[in-house]
């Protein structure tokens, strides 16, 4: 649970420093491409210390042809998921590309039950239903997609982005969550060389964009580090709700106090569920 609890902090911290970069106007692609190659440099430096670790792994080919193909895989999900949910923007604007995104966290929790047998507990379906409520509450504004058509851009990002959360739990299931790091070089290096083409053809690179890439790489390998660890100890039915709905809850929070936001009652009743969700969860 701490693993799970550490991966939520992390990643909260993301679109708030997402957020400062937009109000600064710097742009999302030089932003992604050094937070890349940030989480890329900060795994290499960790399988480098345990390397020691390695041993079993480099004997057993099987496992190096599954890492480096789900690694690969999963960069270039990752990567993709970026690239359709800007497009999504354009095409369907943020609330609706946002919500649908979010729900994204459905497809690995339905492969896992189906795949692993992942069954939660009574209890723990209430938490589960519980948390998938309040991130619709809090993403679904149903005034803003009146009249809006659904383009191709929006399926597609929720189908990507799902299935990037699921190959992290493929990883883990049949190689192991103790071989993380060096599954980590493998996505962020895929992740890196896709995103270089278009910041390079940007040529918008600042000091600043670079600081923020910086700031964002750190919580986003800590972020897949610790969500791994967690989907190593959990069923991943349980782990993606509360992922997702934790970081939503904090993000909002730790916005609340950086940008002076305030909660609508709606987003107040959305935290409380999140709260007992976990409470329901864990019990």
């Amino acid at each position: 649970m701490f693993d799970l609890l550490l991966a939520i902090i992390f990643s909260a911290m993301i679109p708030v420093l997402m957020k400062y970069a937009h109000n600064r106007n710097l742009a999302d692609e030089v932003i992604l491409t050094f937070n890349y190659l940030i989480a890329l440099s900060v795994s290499i430096i960790f399988t480098l210390l345990k390397q020691e670790n390695y041993i079993d792994l480099f004997s057993d080919s099987k496992s190096i042809i599954m890492l480096i193909t789900v690694g690969t895989v999963t960069g270039l999900m990752y990567y993709n998921a970026f690239y359709f949910y800007q497009k999504s923007v354009r095409d369907n604007g943020v609330s609706l590309s946002i919500a649908v995104g979010k729900m994204g966290i459905v497809i690995p929790m339905i492969l896992s039950l189906i795949l692993w047998h992942e069954i939660p507990t009574q209890l723990q379906w209430v938490g589960i239903l519980m948390s998938m409520v309040a991130i619709g509450i809090i993403n679904i504004k149903p005034k803003e997609f009146k009249g809006v058509q659904i383009k191709t851009s929006l399926l597609m990002f929720f189908i990507i982005g799902g299935l990037g959360d699921f190959f992290n739990k493929l990883f883990e299931v049949n190689v192991g969550a103790q071989y993380t790091d060096l599954f980590l070089v493998m996505v962020f290096g895929t992740a890196l060389i896709a995103s270089l083409y278009n910041t390079i053809k940007l040529k918008n690179i600042t000091k600043l964009s670079v600081v923020y890439g910086v700031a964002v790489g750190i919580p986003n390998m800590l972020t897949a580090f610790f969500l791994i660890s967690a989907l190593g100890m959990m069923n991943a039915t349980v782990v993606f709700p509360l992922y997702s709905g934790g970081a939503i809850m904090l993000s909002m929070l730790w916005s609340m106090f950086a940008f002076s936001e305030k909660l609508k009652r709606k987003d107040v009743v959305s935290i409380a569920m999140i709260f007992i969700a976990l409470i329901l969860i864990n019990l």
